[in-house]
């Protein structure tokens, strides 16, 4: 919601929002369904596609947590509950610090 809020601002100084992140495989997953909740903005003139940049460098912590699917050039977006991916525990481990599992 709040992003959706600064897209409005922006779109009403004539910004065009591009979210950058994607770090994580929680940030990218975000910034995903952030482009895919993009509307068109009334009365702008030039409101190009929303774009997703994937670098080519490898992000343990990105692709193989949760691994973002892409079909043709275009990011397939999750739709599981929340954010629309499962974390493999497995591939974290080797980035954790502590092995004691919490129990929420």
């Amino acid at each position: 919601t709040e992003a959706q809020r600064i897209r409005a601002v922006a779109s009403a100084h004539g910004v065009n929002l591009s979210p950058v992140g994607g770090i994580t495989a929680v940030g990218a997953a975000a910034m995903l369904h952030l482009l895919a909740a993009d509307t068109r903005q009334p009365g702008r003139q030039d409101t190009p596609p929303p774009l997703l940049r994937r670098s080519g460098a490898t992000e343990p912590l990105r692709d193989r947590l949760a691994p973002l699917a892409f079909a043709d050039g275009l990011a397939e977006v999750p739709d599981g509950p929340g954010w629309g991916i499962v974390p493999d525990r497995d591939a974290a481990r080797p980035h954790t610090v502590s092995t004691r599992e919490v129990a929420a």
